[in-house]
This record gives structure tokens, C-alpha cells and sequence, in this order.
């Protein structure tokens, strides 16, 4: 049972219970206590809801290089781990440049997210880890290329050393499932 069923159930049984009491809202009770009772059953419900964890891997992004996953799906908040401008087939770098990393970890990035099924418009924070911090307008040109308008929260600095010595790793945090922008 999802716990959206679980809470429609008991949302039926707490108006039921109203109903045969004469009452409104919600749980019995007086006007004063209705609320309380409320609130307490809905508080039991959510102890109910577990947090759901699935693994998401792909063969369109390059594998780990260490013990970690490509991606982390917790309930609709996808976690990314960084990805490098590595060429999925061959793991090598498809650039000794900047620009041309960023490119690359952004497919790799973007390749995730389909597994997931997301994509760069669900994207809410990005986390941009670079080996010089002259790369970033090089950076920041492809980047734009792969975001449009609400664009996600971010990050970007420079790091002492990279994995493999690459010149940019980006990681992501999207949304999973449907978003309302207001």
C-alpha cells in the first residue's frame, strides 16, 4: 500500500467516524478536540510512510570509479553523483579541454536523468567542481546550452584535484515526477 492509499483510507475512515458522530472535519469529538485528534491520527499516518530508495544505473554514463552509485532515487528527489567528461564506452576523456569535459559530463549527467526518468528541466541544484576557475565562462557557455529558464540553484569552485585529474565534474540533485513552478 502507497502512502497515498493509506492516507486516502484514513482519511475516509476519520469522515466516517465524524459523520456517525453527527460531527464535521474530521474525528469526533468537540469543537476544541476535533483538531487534536486529528493531527494525531495523520501524525500515526506519517510515521506509517517509509522513504523509499532505489538505485539508478545506466550504461549511457560512464561506471563508477569508485565505490558509489551513478544515481540515488529517494522518493521523488533524484541525487547524482559528479560526472566527468568521460566517454561512457571507452572511459577515457573525450577532451583535454574544458569546455569540451563539460559537454560530455552534461550527456553523462543527462543520461542519468532519462534512467531515472527526469531531465535537465527537473533539475534543482547542480554542484560544478572545477580544476581552475579561469575554466569558468568556458564552463559556464555548455552549461547553458543543456538549462533554460527557471534555472536550478548552483555552485560552482574551484578544488585542488579531480578524479582521473578532469578538468570539471558536475553532480545534480532533479525532481522525479511532476513539478508545478510558481
Amino acid at each position: 500500500m502507497t502512502p497515498a492509499n493509506a492516507f486516502a483510507i484514513w482519511t475516509r475512515r476519520i469522515v466516517s467516524a465524524a459523520a456517525e458522530r453527527g460531527g464535521e472535519g474530521g474525528a469526533g469529538g468537540d469543537e476544541t478536540t476535533r483538531p487534536v485528534v486529528l493531527t494525531i491520527q495523520l501524525c500515526r499516518l506519517a510515521r506509517m510512510a517509509k522513504n523509499i530508495r532505489r538505485i539508478i544505473s545506466t550504461a549511457g554514463a560512464p561506471k563508477a570509479i569508485g565505490p558509489y552509485s551513478q544515481a540515488v532515487l529517494v522518493n521523488e528527489l533524484l541525487f547524482c553523483s559528479g560526472q566527468l567528461g568521460l566517454d561512457p564506452a571507452t572511459g577515457e576523456f573525450v577532451s583535454d579541454d574544458a569546455a569540451g569535459q563539460t559537454r560530455q559530463a552534461l550527456q553523462n549527467a543527462g543520461a542519468v536523468l532519462e534512467a531515472a526518468g527526469t531531465s535537465f528541466s527537473k533539475v534543482v541544484k547542480t554542484s560544478i567542481f572545477l580544476a581552475d576557475i579561469n575554466d569558468y565562462k568556458a564552463v559556464n557557455d555548455v552549461y547553458a546550452g543543456f538549462f533554460s529558464a527557471p534555472f536550478p540553484a548552483r555552485a560552482a569552485f574551484q578544488v585542488a584535484t579531480l578524479p582521473k585529474h578532469a578538468k570539471v565534474e558536475i553532480e545534480l540533485i532533479a525532481i522525479v515526477g511532476d513539478v508545478e513552478d510558481q
